[in-house]
């Protein structure tokens, strides 16, 4: 094995895993940035601290219990890993594919982009990765991307020996007068796009300060810059090791390191529609309404977002599928289709979108302000709702109970004058019964009628009524009930209903979300032959609770039909339709209110299920795609965001922590995986498009402050990002590998 251990380094026990030592033979891809950051330097880390075995050179040298392919895509390479896996013995040696970049969402413009594009070379890098046992990445949305592929995704994120940090020779130190301001970029020649965006600050800052110096580490890009400040400029090649770049950038005397990022198209594959509905730990909301610090659902996980970003309204496509469920989304955005993870301007009619249940944690009840001045009673002198508001004035916590009314007026309920009525089948007493006892809890005196025709027949429905003008002022509140009409001083007189699920809803707990879909489907749905079916005139109606079924693990269908009622009107209807595994999951968290309908659900769930009977899978076939006007918001969930420009910084923040690890103060963008870094004090941030020479000039005439900058800098980094801190990451790693 190769011995990377060093002298007088004391080794504890070998490690030992069912047994069996661990010992790791790792393909590396390269002797770079990457093969020496995810490759060399935690092998090192693990056979000095832990005893493990590792080799880098000779595949043949046996036994190794974990061997770990690096980047690899050639189409021999990855026929080697398949045949090692078909023939190996119990199991042993693991498989486990190591990468660092996205390579199947690089842009034209970067020179990886004609190689990793090619068909053969884009398939050998997916099915390396579905043939291994298990899949190490740098970065969680890496991971995200990765998980389509291969669910066992371990995330070992980039780090830097400490001895970085505490070599006096990388000592940061306030200059003489008279020495030169020196700035500093590192980079490799697939980061054009990202010195480009900052380049005519840089020769203006340059013009402006003509002491100044500029260094280019590694490619030169001095092309880009202004003629007149070219003596200015210094050219560092690359050296042949990351281990001697990093002892030539520490000795180097820098002030400052510039890290830019340029925002591409790629950064904007999560951009949704504003009115989109995501699940978070607040409940169902509009993605246009979260803010950082909610938490959403990701892959069975609750993750927190970190930013949000809103762009212009600008050119999109809406999805429908077979079971009428819709997205609205920019091109760039990537779905999940046929197994793969592909934008959706790549989308086609008959192409399979993948689904997933979902649930909610919300357990607080939401509460809502009752109306105050109570002695206005005439309708024409109610005002708007909001200004009835008072924030230590009542509250009304909306309950199960207020779930189940809200259900209840949604389907069959109507706002006129000062009254709220809603319409009930006469065979239901129960469930006339219910409504009559929760409107007398909520303070309401309520009273029922039997219905009647024009011309005064008596029907079988019945009414449930309450007269109260501050009632209707609160269920206008809620978005509800709204006014068709106002007087001259703006106030409303005319009430309407109006239909769908009302935001409060979206936002509680999942007992109260229940009972509003039990009174609803009370209200206008029935049992069929083997299932269960809602039916409105509103589309958007019966889209909201086909959304809202997905807590519930229930997958619908919606169809379209023309129907007659019973004054001859022919009009569009919408119907819900629950299959019959979806039937017994509504049976067991929903079901109805009245005895009638919940007995027609009993004799439908008690019998056994048929063989033409289907699985609710959670897929589902594309039948459209409009092209319509989407308002983009791009949410940005824990871990860094991808930024397309180079095939190191798209999803790694390595640049910031090799500066702030010897002590040298960043100016980075504001942007993607360099807003993550956010919890240094060692970094200056500059929004995107946003002029960078004002944050240069402060610093260059702020020693100090480049002092501290260093200090807090070198602090964060010893705190997350050493190697000695993080290699624990990658042996309980290799364990769980070598486990399962």
């Amino acid at each position: 094995m190769t011995d990377l251990t060093e002298p007088n380094t004391q080794i504890r026990t070998a490690v030992e895993v069912n047994g069996t030592p661990m010992a790791v033979f790792f393909w590396l891809a390269d002797q770079q940035a990457c093969g020496t950051y995810r490759g060399l330097q935690p092998l090192k880390a693990l056979a000095q601290r832990h005893g493990v075995q590792v080799e880098v050179s000779d595949m043949s040298i046996n036994p190794y219990t974990i061997l770990v392919a690096q980047r690899t895509h050639k189409a021999n390479c990855v026929d080697l890993l398949e045949y090692i896996r078909d023939s190996r013995k119990d199991g042993v040696p693991k498989i486990v594919y190591e990468l660092d970049d996205d390579l199947w969402s690089l842009e034209p413009d970067n020179p990886g982009y004609e190689y990793y594009v090619r068909e053969d070379v884009y398939n050998n890098g997916i099915r390396a990765i579905k043939l291994s046992d298990a899949v190490t990445v740098s970065t969680e949305p890496l991971a995200e991307v990765v998980r389509q592929w291969n669910p066992n995704v371990h995330v070992l994120p980039n780090s830097i020996p400490a001895r970085y940090l505490r070599n006096n020779q990388y000592q940061y130190r306030i200059k003489s007068p008279g020495e030169p301001f020196v700035i500093g970029w590192s980079g490799g020649h697939t980061h054009h796009n990202d010195f480009k965006t900052i380049a005519q600050n840089v020769s203006t800052f340059l013009k402006f300060y003509p002491n100044s110096r500029f260094v280019f580490f590694g490619t030169d890009y001095s092309s880009l810059l202004d003629p007149s400040v070219r003596d200015q400029i210094r050219v560092a090649p690359w050296n042949s090791s990351v281990a001697k770049y990093l002892d030539f950038l520490g000795r180097a005397q820098m002030d400052v390191m510039l890290a830019p990022l340029a925002t591409t198209k790629f950064n904007e594959s999560k951009c949704l529609d504003f009115d989109t509905k995501i699940i978070t730990t607040r409940g169902v909301i509009a993605i246009g309404e979260i803010q950082p610090g909610d938490r959403v659902l990701q892959n069975g996980e609750w993750k927190a977002v970190i930013t949000t970003e809103h762009t212009p309204e600008r050119k999109g496509y809406r999805f429908t599928t077979k079971n009428g469920y819709q997205i609205s989304l920019t091109p760039e955005h990537r779905m999940m289709i046929n197994g793969d993870f592909i934008t959706a301007d790549k989308v086609k009619v008959g192409d399979v979108i993948e689904m997933q249940p979902e649930t909610t944690i919300v357990s607080e009840y939401q509460t809502a302000s009752w109306p105050t001045q109570q002695q206005r009673s005439r309708m024409s002198q109610v005002a708007k709702a909001g200004s009835f508001a008072c924030e230590d004035g009542p509250m009304i916590t909306i309950t199960p109970r207020w779930g189940r009314f809200l259900g209840a007026f949604a389907g069959d309920g109507c706002a006129n004058g000062n009254a709220v009525t809603i319409s009930c089948d006469g065979q239901d007493q129960d469930w006339i019964d219910l409504l009559m006892e929760d409107l007398s809890a909520m303070g309401m005196h309520p009273r029922t009628d039997i219905k009647t025709t024009f011309d005064g027949t008596p029907t079988r429905r019945r009414t449930v009524w309450a007269s109260n003008v501050q009632f209707i002022r609160f269920l206008e509140s809620l978005g509800v009930v709204e006014f068709r009409k106002k007087d001259k001083d703006g106030f409303g007189t005319s009430p309407k209903r109006i239909v769908g699920v009302p935001a409060i809803i979206w936002k509680s707990p999942k007992n109260v979300v229940a009972q509003f879909l039990s009174a609803y489907f009370e209200a206008d749905g029935h049992c069929t032959s083997s299932g269960v079916e809602l039916t409105s005139k509103s589309e958007q109606s019966v889209r909201d609770c086909q959304r809202l079924l997905l807590l519930f693990g229930i997958k619908s269908k919606i169809i379209k039909q023309t129907v007659r009622d019973q004054n001859g009107y022919v009009g569009i209807a919408y119907k819900l339709n629950l299959g019959r595994v979806a039937t017994d999951i509504f049976a067991r968290e929903i079901g109805f209110q009245s005895e009638r309908k919940k007995a027609k659900l009993e004799s439908i769930v008690s019998r056994r299920h048929g063989n033409n009977t289907k699985k609710m899978l959670w897929e589902d076939e594309i039948v459209s795609i409009e092209e319509i006007e989407v308002l983009p918001v791009d949410i940005m969930v824990e871990g860094e965001v991808f930024s397309a420009a180079g095939l190191t910084s798209h999803n790694s923040n390595l640049r910031l922590i090799e500066a702030n690890a010897l002590g040298i103060p960043v100016i980075a963008t504001d942007w993607g995986p360099y807003h993550h870094s956010n919890y240094s004090g060692g970094i200056e941030y500059v929004a995107p498009g946003t002029s960078w020479v004002s944050a240069l000039s402060e610093l260059e005439n702020k020693p100090m402050k480049r002092l501290e900058m260093s200090a807090a800098g070198k602090a964060w980094i010893e705190s997350k990002y050493t190697q000695e801190t993080n290699v624990s990451l990658w042996l309980d790693a290799y364990k769980e590998i070598l486990a399962s």
